[in-house]
């Protein structure tokens, strides 16, 4: 068994080297926290011999022991029998088990003509984090909030979650819960699991879903971000669902999973995580206004990825590192040099915003990111580079800016899209922009 579970802001009953040669001959029952008593208590009644819980297993105040335990968590949680989920409390010392109003809230009504058939109203919003195309993030269930607890949802061939009003239940061919309400919506653990299946959806789409999810939940560590997302990527790598694992995004369908958007926080860390093109380089809720296009038909690439790298800093392959990563895009397409002229500093939540004049041509872009004031005005002049039509007829743009003292190498600055009443516009920009060769993202 495993558990998942939130950690307070002190927590005192962990193992540490301190205390590891004490707590590996006796625990006493009393010492234990609530939390942890009433899962060991669940465990015993499944018949099941053994619990893995993280602030036991991992040497809390031991780097070398906790970045190894963190490569692990595809094998531990993968192949646990069941993940205990306590979804409800803020720390240990809450517990798993609540008794519910669920019924007596929402109580069932006989169906006129036939009392054999009783009927409900669903809870509203209650089902919001288990739902395939909800990329919204509740603060109803305090667990769910964290960014290590996703990944340990979705790799658990099994997930029971204990929550104030009701139990839910999610593997990876089904999710049901007490009301009933989860077999009528789309489920994100399970559609996830069905891309691994013959004909499956495209794992590269099913991560645009992961980005959205994940990009919302909070991290008291920044480089947590990247080690918390690794035992997904080591089951699509060696699925061979998506290619190469490029921070975050697949090599396969990459040039659709470039064209993310922020819409809040808008943070970049002190120390850089990865890439500028990956979402993960920029705190903030992701969306895809292309993450429904399936099936591609209905959007047209524009531009021509000829190249990709991406490895970590310590030199491992970005699946299992736990170091920032470094990576490069090289591509060819269409695009223009506009000098960039500085509209709205912006403030500690939210980005600059820009103005790209050139020979008649007017763009109002948005950085991706916060930026202090010395760092906006440094940014004189932007490529706008034309990505293609994307589903819904989006005519989509990336910003580009350029890195001091090296030719053809940028940064992604944003992203810009034209709707389809813009046509005229669209064919006045086409119109000036160049094929651009050899250009390197980074």
């Amino acid at each position: 068994m495993t558990l998942s579970h939130r950690w307070g802001i002190k927590e005192t009953f962990t193992l540490t080297s301190f205390n590891v040669n004490h707590m590996s001959n006796s625990i006493p029952w009393d010492s234990i926290p609530r939390i942890y008593q009433e899962a060991i208590e669940l465990t015993r009644l499944l018949g099941i011999e053994y619990i893995w819980i993280d602030t036991l297993c991992i040497v809390q105040d031991d780097a070398e022991d906790w970045q190894r335990e963190a490569g692990k968590m595809k094998s531990v949680y993968g192949n646990s029998y069941l993940n205990i989920a306590a979804t409800q409390p803020e720390d240990s010392t809450g517990g798993i088990f609540f008794s519910s109003n669920l019924g007596t809230k929402y109580p069932a009504e006989k169906v006129p003509r036939d009392p054999n058939i009783q009927v409900r109203p669903q809870p509203h919003y209650t089902h919001v984090h288990f739902g395939s195309n909800y990329n919204y993030n509740p603060p109803n269930a305090p667990l769910m909030q964290r960014g290590w607890v996703l990944q340990e949802r979705i790799l658990s061939p099994r997930v029971v979650h204990f929550d104030a009003e009701e139990i839910k239940w999610e593997c990876q061919a089904m999710a049901d819960c007490q009301c009933g309400g989860m077999v009528v919506i789309a489920n994100f653990k399970r559609d996830y699991h069905a891309c691994f299946k013959p004909n499956g959806t495209p794992l590269p789409y099913e991560w645009m879903r992961i980005s959205e999810k994940y990009s919302a939940l909070n991290f008291t560590y920044d480089s947590d971000r990247l080690v918390a997302l690794s035992g997904l990527a080591e089951q699509g790598v060696q699925s061979g669902k998506g290619g190469k694992y490029l921070a975050g995004l697949w090599e396969h369908k990459l040039a659709h999973q470039l064209c993310w958007q922020i819409v809040n926080t808008h943070r970049r860390p002190d120390v850089c995580l990865a890439p500028s093109w990956s979402w993960l380089s920029v705190f903030g809720r992701v969306i895809y206004s292309n993450r429904m296009d399936f099936t591609s038909t209905c959007s047209n690439i524009d531009v021509k990825i000829q190249e990709i790298s991406c490895l970590s800093r310590d030199g491992n392959t970005a699946t299992t590192s736990t170091s920032p990563v470094m990576g490069c895009i090289r591509l060819s397409g269409r695009g223009v040099s506009m000098p960039a002229e500085l509209k709205n500093p912006g403030t500690q939540t939210t980005p600059p915003v820009y103005c790209l004049r050139s020979a008649g041509l007017e763009i109002w872009i948005r950085a991706d990111y916060v930026m202090n004031r010395e760092e906006a005005n440094s940014v004189t002049e932007a490529l706008l580079l034309f990505w293609g039509c994307m589903w819904p007829h989006q005519n989509t743009f990336l910003v580009l800016k350029p890195v001091l003292n090296e030719s053809r190498k940028f940064e992604r600055l944003g992203i810009m899209s034209l709707p389809p009443d813009k046509a005229d516009h669209l064919g006045h920009i086409l119109n000036h922009l160049k094929m651009e060769e050899g250009l390197l993202i980074v």
